[in-house]
């Protein structure tokens, strides 16, 4: 998704309303596909660390090698009267966006 790999509807029903719709603008951007002319790295997941500050609910983050530099991004799930985590909330390091 983020690095234009995968499409975005492959998380329906894994990602919850306003934070599905952030993913598909995301996805746009892709923010983490290698840059133009450059190497066909994948990003590289370094660490991901997450709390349970509540019964259902996961607050968690992943730091990431983009080309060779550290970035961070955060998100929250939540299990769903379903049984099912949902990405509630996502956000990205902002020198992970395209200017």
């Amino acid at each position: 998704m983020l690095g234009a790999q995968a499409p975005v509807h492959s998380l329906l029903g894994h990602v919850h309303g306003d934070c599905y719709e952030r993913l598909v603008e995301l996805a746009r951007l892709a923010p983490l596909a290698p840059a133009p002319g450059g190497e066909e790295r994948q990003p590289l997941l370094l660490d991901a660390r997450g709390s349970q500050p509540v019964d259902g609910v996961i607050e968690a983050f992943a730091r990431l090698d983009v080309e060779g530099r550290q970035r961070a991004m955060a998100f929250r799930l939540e299990l769903g009267r379903s049984r099912k985590w949902q990405c509630t909330a996502l956000e990205l390091d902002p020198a992970l966006m395209p200017d």
